[in-house]
């Protein structure tokens, strides 16, 4: 395992309440990444791997937009649908050509359609892009984006259960909390004492204010890292898990400090109080 301790001994600390990340995230890749062996710098270029699916959805429905925080740039992008469509390989993710090649109606799948009929274009592509990151072969990497996608799935349940409505091709991915949150008719899906922070993902769905309910889940996605993270320390993983706060406070950073920071304070010590600390971290 590659150790990097001057990198991570270098790397500004921050909280939650930050204006800023001590790092900004793409100043992160330009400085790090570089730095990192090939591997992990892979394993950290799947973070920014979804703005080059944001990317990838608008070239193919021809809108003029490009977000320039993507690993491709769009000439690469162009060059990988094309190549894709005449039936040869890209140096796009092995993700992007499956998803290619299913919306260009070239793709045969002698098992019977991954997606059901009338699956978004966007849920289809970011269930592919799931599951090649939970194959990163990584315990840490792998556990974030299976958490991600869960976290999810469970909050559409949440809301199609509470409008009404069927959510079962919003459903993102094939495991067996996925097939639950489509079927199961008990009130936890048959979850509750199976997905950590379940009930405060309950809480969260029941959150009418949109902000709030964002900034709940992001707070909760930092306790879930530090958790995770805690007995990480030079590795990859630090890196990875120090990435991922960069973009949870500088997404915020972006938006109106004032009424942002008093909100994200608020939640911090709502949490706190809900939050029992394992006797094993207790000082």
């Amino acid at each position: 395992m590659n150790k990097y301790y001057s990198i991570v001994a270098g790397l500004p600390a921050f909280g939650p309440d930050a204006e800023r990340p001590g790092v900004g995230v793409m100043e992160f890749r330009a400085q790090v990444l570089p730095q990192l062996a090939p591997a992990d710098r892979r394993l950290l270029e799947l973070v920014f791997l979804r703005y080059d699916n944001a990317n990838l959805l608008a070239l193919l429905a021809g809108e003029e937009r490009f977000d320039p925080r993507g690993i491709y740039t769009l000439d690469q992008l162009q060059a990988g649908v094309a190549a894709v469509r005449s039936g040869e390989r890209s140096a796009l993710p092995p993700y992007m050509e499956q998803y290619i090649a299913r919306q260009s109606g070239e793709l045969h799948e002698p098992d019977g359609p991954l997606f059901a009929e009338g699956t978004l274009a966007a849920d289809q592509l970011a269930a592919l892009y799931h599951d090649h990151c939970a194959a990163c072969g990584n315990a840490f990497v792998a556990a974030w984006f299976e958490r991600v996608r869960l976290v999810a799935n469970v909050l559409v349940a949440l809301t199609a259960r509470r409008f009404g409505f069927d959510a079962s091709k919003a459903i993102v991915g094939r495991d067996d909390t996925a097939k639950a949150l489509r079927t199961s008719a008990a009130r936890d899906f048959g979850l509750g004492a199976l997905v950590p922070q379940f009930d405060e993902l309950v809480r969260i769905g029941d959150e009418t204010d949109p902000v709030a309910k964002e900034r709940r889940q992001d707070m909760l996605a930092w306790q879930w890292i530090d958790e995770n993270a805690f007995f990480f320390q030079f590795s990859v993983e630090a890196l990875f898990a120090y990435l991922l706060k960069a973009d949870i406070v500088e997404r915020w950073s972006q938006l109106d400090k004032e009424q942002g920071a008093q909100t994200f304070r608020g939640i911090i010590d709502a949490l706190k109080s809900e939050v029992e600390v394992p006797a094993e971290f207790r000082l």
